[in-house]
């Protein structure tokens, strides 16, 4: 009967897998890390010998003890592998908070106006109540108010 309940956790681990990539709520990376737990799992239930023998290979005796270590295995490597993307994002919002200074030093100080063609229009795409286009009402004074009313 155990097992029976080991394979509807395994099955419903697959299904919740699925679901959360189709909505995009999980990565692609992370998901097939969830998948390769997924199968161990639906392994185990389907053959309970299974795990006896991938510890015997591994020279553990006590198959619940591999279970165990393979658990503590895997949260490390999530672990060690989130650490690596929250280093990532740090140093990525370091740098577009420094860029935000910039542009925001650049609107107070009025250099907006000394900007080359390209920048000045690509400025423009990106900032402003227009977002889209630096037309009416989206110029580098309404966008500057617009900064100093946000702070």
């Amino acid at each position: 009967m155990v097992y029976v309940y080991c394979l509807l956790v395994a099955v419903s681990f697959f299904c919740i897998t699925l679901y959360c990539l189709k909505k995009r709520k999980i990565e692609f990376g992370f998901g097939l890390i969830w998948f390769g737990i997924g199968i161990f799992l639906f392994l185990i239930a389907l053959r309970p010998t299974f795990l006896d023998i991938i510890a015997g290979w591994a020279g553990i005796a006590y198959s619940p003890s591999f279970l165990f270590a393979c658990g503590i295995f895997f949260s490390l490597a999530v672990s060690y592998n989130l650490t690596l993307k929250v280093s990532e994002q740090k140093k990525k919002i370091i740098t577009l908070t420094q860029e935000l200074s910039i542009l925001k030093n650049q609107l107070e100080k009025g250099s907006y106006g000394e900007m080359s063609g390209p920048e000045k229009a690509s400025y423009g795409e990106m900032s402003g109540p227009g977002r889209g286009s630096n037309s009416e009402g989206s110029g580098p004074d309404e966008v500057a108010s617009g900064l100093r009313a946000q702070d």
